[in-house]
């Protein structure tokens, strides 16, 4: 709006070019001027025709040149207006593609503008694509010209890749110096929120300089589906540095199910000696379904028979069904300093330390001091379990306690013991009978004359009705039924079949109605 103003003000402020008719005298002094000016190269007067010219130039620089009252202008400002209220224009480089973020610079567009931080949200990015991460100076400033943002986590937080959320989506962030920042040294209206409720689902993390996940506060994040892969100039690709003395009971939780870590080296020396890095008492780490495999941290590393891991943490670490296949370890896959560690059928081929073949303790520091942790071994399996799950078993879980009941249809057994023969004949309810006053009919005779009305019964036991018009074939007589059957046979025919009197009364009243409707219209 406030662009549309300035517009309207630019217009009404300055003159306005409006085109009008040439009359025939215009037209004919624009001829000879023309006729001067080509005069021109055949030597005639040049005083004279400079003069035209320049009477020329006047006219033309004056010509049609008017300036539009503000009432004129107005009304073709509104479909300007109308435009750029509907259709915003946009003063950021980065467009928002509805669906999925294109670029970091999008998502941080949306979220960190988000006021709203105890709403979960969700944001997919695009799949099949390259999230670059930029470089940053020693004030942890973004250089410019070199790529992204890091991805700046906040809570309850969800991003993930595609519209599933699968690593085989392809969404790849590669390259800067911070790849996500959990930290509060990039500021924001978030800097000092804990880091509660984060999931990052499908993503491939690689090659970064310095970190690819740095986390310092508190909070619990959960990756799903994710790859570290060549990260081989990093000072610590996963490092979690959270310490608060004023509440110890606080704990920053990371969590790994089916993430992959393949392909990573050792930097150097001042780097840390493993993959996943927890320094403090009160982070914690859990790993489910994680495969490491082709990572090198003997390569560069100098001191390896006592620094070189996979993964190094001072908290409690749990490992379920992971795998460590063909790695490179100078000590063990793990390291824990004075912490609990809770394995859970983990499988290791061609991977073992050079201290432990799996999981190195170090309880006190007299242990540390001479290098001599307590061992934990992987367990006895033959293949890797983070790719088997558990198949639906065949026996039922739980014995029936009784035979079932069917209430829709009588049980075929008899409801009480058995305990004498019956006695007497057994009575059968009768048939169901076609009218309320005979049974099943027999054979039909062919119709010979019309029925006619009688009250009296045959010498059978039946009443013949009579219908307006015969609409069945007529009922031939049976023998004749008993005198109880005879007897209820009459007073059943008596009140459902129709007597004369009645027939009569109904054309009475039918008649008295026509009579009265038609003494009514003639007074009308």
């Amino acid at each position: 709006i406030a662009i549309a103003i300035a517009i309207a003000i630019a217009i009404t402020s300055s003159p306005t070019m409006v085109l009008t008719s040439i009359t025939p005298k215009e037209e004919r002094e624009t001829v000879k001027s023309r006729a001067e000016s080509s005069n021109m190269e055949n030597n005639i007067n040049h005083d004279n025709i400079n003069d035209n010219i320049n009477d020329n130039d006047n006219r033309s620089n004056n010509f049609g040149r008017t300036k539009r009252p503000l009432s004129s202008t107005l009304p073709l400002l509104f479909p300007l207006l109308l435009l750029l209220i509907i259709h915003p224009s946009s003063t950021n480089a980065q467009t928002i593609t509805p669906g999925c973020s294109r670029t970091i610079d999008s998502f941080s567009f949306v979220e960190l503008r988000s006021p709203n931080l105890q709403t979960y949200k969700q944001y997919t990015f695009c799949e099949n694509r390259v999230y670059e991460v930029g470089r940053l100076d020693y004030s942890y400033n973004l250089l410019p010209g070199t790529g992204s943002p890091p991805i700046q986590l906040r809570p309850n937080l969800h991003i993930k890749c595609g519209a599933t959320g699968k690593r085989e989506n392809n969404c790849m962030i590669l390259g800067g110096d911070l790849q996500l920042d959990g930290t509060s040294y990039f500021g924001g209206p978030a800097a000092d929120l804990p880091l509660h409720n984060v999931t990052i689902e499908g993503f491939t993390f690689g090659v970064s300089s310095k970190n690819s996940g740095w986390f310092s506060k508190m909070g619990n994040i959960t990756f799903i589906d994710c790859e570290w892969r060549e990260h081989q100039e990093a000072v610590s690709p996963i490092y979690l540095d959270y310490f608060n003395a004023s509440d110890t009971e606080s704990r920053l939780e990371v969590n790994f199910i089916d993430c992959t870590f393949k392909d990573n080296v050792y930097f150097g020396e001042g780097a840390v000696p493993a993959i996943v890095s927890a320094t403090g008492e009160q982070s914690t780490l859990h790993f489910e379904r994680c495969t490491f495999t082709g990572n090198d941290f003997i390569f560069n590393n100098t001191n390896f028979l006592r620094n070189s891991f996979l993964i190094e943490t001072s908290g409690d670490i749990s490992l379920d069904r992971n795998c460590f296949l063909d790695n490179l370890i100078g000590v063990s896959p793990v390291v824990a300093y004075a912490s609990n560690v809770n394995s859970t059928q983990n499988y290791g081929a061609v991977s073992d330390g050079r201290r432990c073949n799996f999981v190195s303790r170090f309880e006190t520091q007299a242990q540390y001091d001479f290098f001599a942790p307590k061992c934990l071994n992987y367990e006895e399996l033959t293949t890797c379990q983070s790719d088997i799950t558990a198949s639906p078993s065949m026996v039922p879980t739980q014995t029936p306690t009784g035979y079932p009941t069917i209430s829709a249809s009588p049980s075929a057994g008899p409801s009480q013991p058995f305990t004498a023969l019956p006695t007497g004949t057994p009575s059968l309810p009768p048939p169901p009978t076609l009218t309320p006053t005979e049974s099943a009919p027999t054979t039909p005779q062919p119709i010979t004359s019309m029925p006619t009305v009688t009250s009296k019964p045959t010498e059978e036991g039946f009443v013949e009705t009579t219908t307006t018009s015969p609409t069945s074939s007529p009922i031939t007589t049976t023998p004749a039924p008993t005198s109880a059957t005879q007897s209820s046979t009459r007073e059943t025919t008596s009140s459902s079949s129709s007597s004369p009197f009645s027939e009569h009364s109904n054309r009475f009243w039918s008649c008295l109605y026509s009579v009265v409707a038609v003494t009514v219209v003639l007074m009308v």
